[in-house]
């Protein structure tokens, strides 16, 4: 009897937990990057579904230009950055006195990015090509959450979790300088479709009971492939890594 009288005390409080959900919706906007991908990974001949990893030399070189040289020539390459913004909804729960919680979310949004080689050849003439993308962006994410201080009218706290991305790649185009040279790269890719998945970490605070503002880093941990390489399907994304500041209103 003690046995289920616990039982439903635990399940009493659970519920009343959760019923202190707030639905929320935001606007979110930051930079992002990645190394430029010279040798993506390729599937196989035969229908397939697989997971590529990201590598931590994708985190820390996100924001640094690739030089490579020999005694002929130097070679500098951007990374692919530029910047995303988007809007987002979910619902948050917390519990144990607003210290604890999670949230679910989903975002649609925009994101516009750019690269540029530079080759000096000692023999042969420079090269100065400059690659331009624009993706349309969703995705689906879940975070635990720990507040260090929250009262009634303030809290702040951390949060962590991951992300399911999806981007479609709206126009693409290759450029270069020396030869006056254009090209449409949609038609040159090997799908316009990508699917990600990203960790999130971030600081939040919310006051006046409904305004949160978010501070977030995704950092990336793969991308998933899917086909052959007569018929890519899903080809692989982009390494991204974004900084970026969100603003939600909790009803």
């Amino acid at each position: 009897m003690r046995a289920k009288i616990l039982h439903l005390a635990f399940v009493s409080f659970t519920f009343a937990s959760l019923a202190e959900a707030g639905f929320y919706i935001g606007v979110e906007g930051g930079y992002t990057s990645g190394p430029r991908i010279i040798d993506p990974a390729k599937l196989g001949n035969s229908n397939e579904i697989k997971f590529v990893n990201s590598s931590t030399t994708d985190i820390k070189n996100a924001f640094k230009n690739q030089h490579f040289s020999d005694a002929n020539e130097s070679t500098t390459i951007k990374p692919i950055s530029g910047y995303s913004v988007g809007v987002d909804f979910g619902s948050e729960h917390l519990f144990l006195g607003n210290y604890l919680g999670f949230r679910w979310g989903a975002s649609v949004g925009y994101s516009d990015m750019q690269t540029k080689l530079t080759s000096i050849n000692q023999q042969y003439d420079t090269a100065d090509v400059r690659e331009t993308y624009s993706f349309l962006d969703a995705g689906v994410s879940l975070d635990a959450m720990v507040n260090f201080y929250s009262s009634r009218i303030f809290s702040i706290g951390v949060f962590g979790g991951a992300e399911l991305e999806y981007h479609y790649l709206l126009s693409g185009k290759y450029e270069d300088k020396v030869f006056s040279e254009t090209v449409d790269l949609k038609d040159l890719v090997d799908s316009r479709h990508s699917l990600s998945l990203v960790g999130r970490v971030g600081v939040s605070t919310m006051f006046a009971d409904h305004h949160r503002i978010d501070f977030t880093a995704k950092l990336p941990i793969g991308s998933i492939m899917a086909g052959k390489a007569s018929d890519v399907k899903l080809t692989q994304a982009i390494s991204r890594t974004t900084l970026s500041a969100g603003y939600k209103f909790v009803f």
